[in-house]
């Protein structure tokens, strides 16, 4: 029954397209499908044995379908009944329709059985209590507009339909337009169970609404679960379900795992050693420059007893230094973690204790950001003092692909910021599938010359933004 409390009207997706004012009334569109005759069988068994009635078995299942593509808890729906109690079936002929509507409550705290049996419950005194019209329900509880309407046609129906003219004010296959978005007929039929959509094409795709009657099917596949929590019970049929899950996935690409970054970048540096690297403001660097310099400061790293997997932190304002001292961090066998100038003291000391580095690497225009680092008592190597052009011989790796290549602190929004530890394997893997589609297919091919760097650098979207167009990711 209606209940006064809050509730929308559920909507399962629809076309990509904006209404200017109100919504289309839509051509009147019509699917039909035989339910499997084993299944038929299996409903059939199940109502004996269970002693519920059709109606409300059919019309649970459209319950729960519909609130699982709404996304809906409480379903807003309306009935078709033929303006007479069970008792008048068999003394009256021809169709008396009303609409009632309902606001039936999906809960995921009862058995799907105990789910039919409450609606049951429901229909009965729905039914019995039919004297008041639809239109004067929706003004005395001021409801919504229904767009959905469950209808269910036993064979008795059909057969007096057969025989006597028909005058059905619900639905009209022969309109133009559709009075409810969708309505669900369920129709009982030379010992059959036929589901007849009606829907507005204007709304609704064809492909979802077979889609929704395939939902509709595979819930009675399942109906020897019905025993279990109603949100339990499977909707998505199989070939959907391995759509979903193996073939939107399908991006498993096998590939030697033994790489660094920082030896890929080596290998991109020497294919390309004169083409761009780094555009800063008005400077540029290229790839062999690039290389070099993240090799000289390399050596003094080494030289400073840096060893595989130490953090160091780079406190460093926007500039190409840190793509420099990250590339150098790496070859001399650390991960670096980037510490924004910027951020509150505290905060900046806790990340750097968290590290216990054996130095920090700097590059602070402001003097009192750079003296509250003295304070912390770690060694610093000042980036801009150094000297570039010394000792840029080549580096032999230390690290394997296990090993670390950068930490990453959350934002700490919900406690303390907590540090991400992100290994080669990560990258190589990360750079790979931006780079890759399926790991063969280049997803940019010659189209990518160059991309802008716009995110802080303590973002993790500029890892991504230096790291995955510094190399040309051919495995």
């Amino acid at each position: 029954m209606i209940a006064l409390n809050e509730y929308e009207i559920p909507n399962i997706p629809m076309k990509n397209f904006e209404w200017e004012n109100d919504q289309p009334k839509g051509k009147l569109e019509l699917l039909q499908k035989y339910i499997n005759k084993e299944l038929n069988e299996n409903v059939n068994n199940y109502i004996k044995s269970k002693e519920i009635d059709k109606i409300s078995f059919f019309f649970s299942i459209y319950i729960y379908v519909l609130s699982k593509y709404s996304n809906q808890e409480k379903v807003y729906t309306s009935i078709i009944n033929n303006g007479r109690n069970p008792k008048q079936y068999q003394k009256m002929k021809g169709m008396f329709e009303s609409s009632l509507p309902l606001l039936i409550n999906v809960s995921n705290e009862t058995s799907f059985e105990d789910f039919i049996k409450e609606n049951m419950n429901i229909l009965l005194k729905l039914y019995k209590d039919d004297l008041v019209s639809f239109d004067e329900l929706i003004n005395q509880h001021n409801l919504k507009k229904l767009n959905n309407c469950f209808v269910y046609q036993p064979e008795t129906i059909l057969t007096s339909e057969k025989n006597e003219d028909d005058n059905d004010d619900s639905t009209d296959s022969n309109s133009t337009f559709s009075k409810f978005d969708i309505t669900f007929n369920l129709i009982e039929k030379d010992s059959d169970y036929v589901i007849k959509i009606e829907f507005n094409s204007d709304l609704y795709e064809t492909s979802t609404i077979e889609k929704f009657v395939e939902s509709y099917e595979e819930v009675i596949r399942h109906i020897s679960d019905f025993e279990n929590l109603t949100n339990t019970i499977d909707y998505i049929p199989l070939n959907e379900k391995n759509k979903i899950i193996y073939e939107f996935n399908d991006n498993d690409y096998d590939y030697t795992r033994n790489k660094c970054y920082h030896t890929e970048f080596e290998r991109v540096a020497q294919e390309n050693p004169d083409n761009i690297a780094i555009i800063f403001n008005e400077k540029e660097i290229t790839y062999r420059e690039l290389d070099e310099m993240s090799n000289s400061l390399a050596h003094v790293l080494k030289q400073k007893g840096i060893e595989r997997n130490d953090i160091i932190p780079i406190v460093c304002d926007r500039s190409y230094y840190f793509v420099v001292s990250a590339l150098a961090i790496m070859k001399s066998g650390g991960a670096f973690l980037f510490v924004d100038p910027e951020f509150p003291i505290d905060r900046i000391t806790y990340m750097i204790k968290e590290a216990h580095p054996k130095l920090i690497l700097t590059y602070i225009q402001d003097n009192e950001s750079f003296n509250t680092l003295n304070y912390l008592d770690i060694p610093i190597v000042q980036l801009d003092h150094h000297n570039y052009n010394e000792n840029r011989t080549k580096i032999d790796n230390i690290n394997d692909s296990s090993d670390l290549s950068y930490v990453m602190f959350t934002s700490g929004t919900t406690g303390k910021p907590k540090g991400t530890m992100i290994t080669h394997d990560n990258l190589i893997n990360h750079c790979l599938y931006v780079h890759k589609k399926n790991g063969k297919h280049d997803i940019y091919g010659d189209d990518l010359h160059c991309a802008l760097s716009i995110s802080k650098f303590t973002f993790a979207l500029s890892v991504t933004e230096f790291t995955d167009n510094q190399c040309n990711w051919k495995f």
